[in-house]
């Protein structure tokens, strides 16, 4: 059994993603603890500071979920803009360009899972 606390994690900018996004990385890619994962690339928490974003970006062999746990954001899917709220669950496909605009004054909160392309 692996368990984690968010609190344990240090938050980290990730520099392809811009300066203005927090990630607490538990589990998977980047985060140095937890179990080798078949399925699912990573398990992490952003923290998307007030007029902020996680730069448009893609991602060939993921896909992902983000749900919105606090605030809300401007989401960029595709062509695609949407305001995202807490509560909301956005589908993110594989290759399709995303990213979320925190064009609010107070910090949005998001966790997010990637999971692997099957072979």
């Amino acid at each position: 059994m692996h368990i984690r606390n968010f609190r344990s994690v240090k938050p980290k900018v990730q520099e392809s993603h811009g300066p203005t996004t927090l990630y607490q990385n538990v589990f998977g890619a980047g985060s140095g603890e937890g179990p080798e994962m078949n399925g699912f690339t990573s398990f992490w928490k952003m923290t998307i500071k007030p007029g902020g974003t996680n730069k448009p970006h893609t991602h060939q062999d993921q896909e992902q979920i983000y749900m919105v746990l606090r605030g809300s954001s401007t989401v960029m899917v595709g062509e695609e803009r949407k305001t995202a709220k807490a509560g909301d669950v956005i589908y993110l496909p594989v290759g399709l360009m995303h990213a979320v605009f925190n064009d609010t004054q107070k910090p949005c909160i998001i966790l997010a899972v990637g999971a692997k392309l099957p072979p």
